[in-house]
């Protein structure tokens, strides 16, 4: 993964969305992470990764541990995410 490439992290609480910026022994660093979710209109994304947290983080580590797979995010939902956290539509 290339720093800046849209990745899909699956956790065991969740599937997120965001920028790959760097990876630790023990963590992925992933900037603007969306959480995705499921709706009656079909997939979303919400502008926080946890009802809690602060709205639209610049930035989240994930912990290895609790990470099932990163993988390059599909076309498809690169460009929704693209258009979500930029609002310019591809």
């Amino acid at each position: 993964m290339n720093k800046n490439d849209v990745v899909s992290v699956v956790t065991l609480t969740g599937e997120f969305v965001g920028k790959f910026n760097d990876q630790t022994t023990e963590q992925y660093v992933i900037d603007d992470p969306r959480l995705l979710t499921q709706t009656q209109q079909g997939p979303a994304f919400i502008p926080a990764v946890c009802m809690t947290g602060v709205q639209e983080p610049s930035q989240v580590r994930f912990n290895k541990g609790t990470v099932v797979f990163v993988i390059k995010t599909a076309v498809e939902v690169e460009k929704e995410y693209r258009k979500v956290t930029s609002g310019i539509i591809i």
